[in-house]
């Protein structure tokens, strides 16, 4: 038979099954608080998720309603170079086409006129008919130039000779030759361009050597100081002299620097039709303006 338990083994009992169920309740208050806490910090993050998004859509739903509003339209004068987006929203333009007139200002574009509005992309012409009357397009005004820059480049007319003359071909200088009639600028010029190429000229029909000239105008030269043109030695000019010379082409120079290095100076003029570079005419021609 089983003994009864004394009050030691009663109180130790007690005691254990206090604890457990001290365990047990704890461990349930513990379970809860941390699910409570996780749901509080849970529901504190999905709160800011969801005034964020509250926001956004607030935002989003604020320009879609701006968008969508409707405009009070109104006729009145503007410049589509300066208007403003509004501006042209009042006037009856779709946002679309206030778009497209944007983007064409920001690339440099401009309308001088009030018909160069018909050609913005998607204008139609009922639209544009009814705006035309309204484009008040501002003119830019130039900036003024000085009057003394305006004298320097202004073009002023040369008086012509009234009765024929016979200027020097050698001496006459840019101003005197545009007195001729028939040479304005560019052929004064040419002309004395290629009297310097020359080293001077030794008769008057030289001048048909310059492309376009007319054969007229060698009846107002003469030329009176052909003896003061230098000649230089043909046998000892170099190469790049020879064919600086207008009369003297690439294959001439070589044949006379070649017959020079070879065979000694030249003694007679005729010695250079032995070769096919020069006809009796070149040679003729060079005589003028060298000396052997």
């Amino acid at each position: 038979m089983r003994q009864p338990l004394n009050k030691n083994e009663r109180c130790g009992l007690l005691l254990l099954a206090i604890i457990i169920v001290l365990i047990v309740v704890g461990r349930n208050v513990l379970s809860e608080w941390a699910d409570t806490a996780l749901a509080v910090e849970l529901s504190e993050e999905r709160l800011a998720e969801v005034r964020r998004f509250d926001s956004l859509v607030e935002l989003r739903s604020a320009d879609t309603l701006a968008a969508t509003a409707e405009v009070e339209v109104a006729l009145f004068e503007f410049d589509p170079n300066t208007a403003d987006s509004a501006t042209l929203l009042r006037l009856g333009l779709p946002r679309w086409m206030v778009s497209n007139a944007l983007k064409y200002r920001r690339a440099g574009g401009r309308w001088r006129k009030a018909a160069d509005f018909r050609k913005l992309y998607g204008m139609s012409d009922d639209l544009f008919q009814r705006l035309l009357p309204y484009i008040n397009i501002e003119q830019q005004q130039r900036p003024a130039v000085p009057k003394t820059m305006r004298d320097s480049v202004k073009r002023r007319w040369v008086e012509k000779f009234d009765s024929l003359v016979a200027l020097d071909l050698n001496a006459a200088d840019t101003s005197l030759l545009q007195r001729v009639p028939g040479i304005g600028r560019h052929y004064a010029k040419a002309i004395v361009n290629y009297r310097q190429r020359l080293g001077g000229y030794r008769n008057v029909e030289q001048l048909s050597d310059i492309d376009g000239l007319s054969a007229e105008v060698q009846a107002w030269f003469c030329v009176a100081a052909c003896d003061s043109v230098e000649r230089p030695s043909l046998n000892a000019a170099d190469y790049r002299t020879l064919v600086r010379h207008p009369y003297i082409n690439h294959q001439q120079a070589r044949t006379i620097v070649t017959h020079v290095r070879k065979y000694g100076p030249l003694k007679a003029w005729s010695e250079l039709l032995m070769y096919d570079a020069f006809t009796a005419t070149n040679v003729e021609r060079i005589r003028l303006y060298f000396e052997l």
